[in-house]
């Protein structure tokens, strides 16, 4: 139970929203719910080392997740992988963890999309990858939050770019002033100075390019792109940050002029 909070912990502070379940059970239930959120569930991440042949619940699990376009991450020790895999495999299941969970593995796993055997080739999401930019950008990442910096910073590369991070608005506007990005992503939230600060002082010192910046909000609200554009952002992505939409809003700059 500690291990499975300290896990729900994590996912949450990279800005996840998370559901536990205590037994196979219960996930099968939150799997088939055709209730918001539940039927959007993007990821199982399942303690495979609990595998059991003669569980039907959770044969029934894997064989669910396997039919939709949830993806099952399996957790594993070094003592029982061989066993352990052998069983995901027979599932479909392609990812694995090693426990203890690294929060750098953890990120990296969840940063590479799942390729559906049975999409078209013109997929979007599988071909994120595949289609690497013509132009490799440099992307300041203003974030205070670590589990989120690391989060960018592998979604980023992943993406085939660079990524510069700042801690928080002060260090952003520092670092706006003296080197050159082609795009800024920027936390509203931050110690020191908040986003909106930070974008409104790098505004009146950047001279003679103007760089596109795009907020990151935690909730978005009614109004938040309207201030985020009145205080010269030029858009905004709401948390928890999927890689296709991060994606496509580097694409926009990438193909820019």
């Amino acid at each position: 139970a500690t291990s499975r909070s300290i896990l729900a912990n994590l996912l949450g502070q990279l800005g996840m929203q998370v559901f536990v379940a205590e037994s196979s059970q219960a996930a099968m239930r939150l799997l088939t719910s055709s209730k918001p959120p539940f039927d959007q569930l993007d990821f199982l991440l399942f303690n495979c080392e609990l595998a059991s042949e003669t569980d039907r619940q959770q044969r029934n699990m894997l064989s669910h997740c396997g039919q939709t376009h949830t993806e099952t991450i399996a957790m594993l020790s070094c003592e029982k992988r061989v066993s352990s895999v052998e069983f995901c495999e027979s599932f479909g299941v392609e990812k694995y963890l090693l426990r203890p969970v690294q929060v750098a593995d953890l990120v990296s796993t969840l940063c590479v999309p799942k390729d559906d055997p049975h999409s078209s080739g013109n997929s979007h999401e599988s071909s994120i990858l595949k289609n690497k930019q013509a132009r490799r950008l440099k992307i300041l990442v203003a974030e205070d939050s670590l589990p989120n910096q690391k989060l960018a910073v592998a979604m980023i590369s992943k993406l085939g770019h660079d990524a510069i991070i700042a801690n928080n608005g002060r260090e952003a506007v520092v670092l706006a002033s003296t080197q050159t990005f082609d795009l800024i992503f920027m936390d509203i939230q931050m110690p020191e100075m908040d986003g909106f600060e930070a974008v409104r002082t790098i505004r009146l010192k950047e001279v003679p390019s103007r760089v596109p910046i795009i907020a990151l909000t935690a909730n978005a609200m009614h109004g938040d792109r309207e201030r985020c554009i009145s205080a010269g952002m030029d858009g905004y992505l709401s948390k928890p940050i999927r890689l296709i939409q991060l994606e496509q809003a580097i694409q926009e700059v990438a193909d820019a002029p």
